[in-house]
């Protein structure tokens, strides 16, 4: 019964430092993610600081995370990063955080980012840079993915993103 014991006990241990990907990983980070990355920058209408607007950003991994800022009449805002520990299950899993970050204007919740954040680590969304956002509601919305994860967003940032994906990567026809 003892052997069985720390045969399963290796076991855990094996696969939770099989699921860190290379990273140091201390018992007080097991878990530990980022949901939503320290983020600043300008909110824009028309080219115009969006000034005195609440920023609502809200990030769902295990339940939702709320919280908001103002912009200051520049239009300029910075909110801290958010981290959770996972609660649950013992085993590996992907990560994924929905993201979404709203300004109210005239009573009405505008959505300017939104994505889903599947690396864990913080600024991930920038490749390992500072996540500074420069938006302007009266951009067209694009979608921007990096490293795989997709954002919907009125925002630039300092990003290289991804070479877009066609069909046409995937299929070949008989005049090729």
């Amino acid at each position: 019964m003892k052997v069985l014991k720390i045969s399963f006990l290796l076991l855990i241990a094996i696969l939770f430092i099989s699921s860190c990907k290379g990273e140091a990983v201390t018992i007080v980070d097991a878990g530990k993610a980022c949901t939503f990355s320290e983020v600043s920058g300008y909110l824009l209408k028309d080219g115009e600081p969006l000034g005195n607007s609440k920023i609502t950003r809200v990030a769902d991994w295990q339940g939702e995370v709320v919280d908001s800022v103002i912009t200051d009449a520049e239009g300029y805002f910075q909110m801290p990063a958010i981290y959770e520990r996972k609660t649950i299950g013992v085993l590996p899993s992907q990560f994924a955080a929905k993201q979404l970050l709203t300004v109210d204007v005239d009573g009405q919740a505008i959505k300017f980012w939104s994505g889903v954040k599947m690396d864990k680590s913080e600024n991930s969304e920038a490749k390992g840079q500072k996540l500074i956002i420069n938006c302007d509601l009266a951009r067209e919305e694009s979608v921007v993915s990096v490293d795989g994860q997709p954002f919907v967003t009125l925002c630039e940032w300092n990003v290289v993103p991804d070479t877009p994906v066609t069909a046409d990567d995937f299929f070949t026809t008989d005049d090729d």
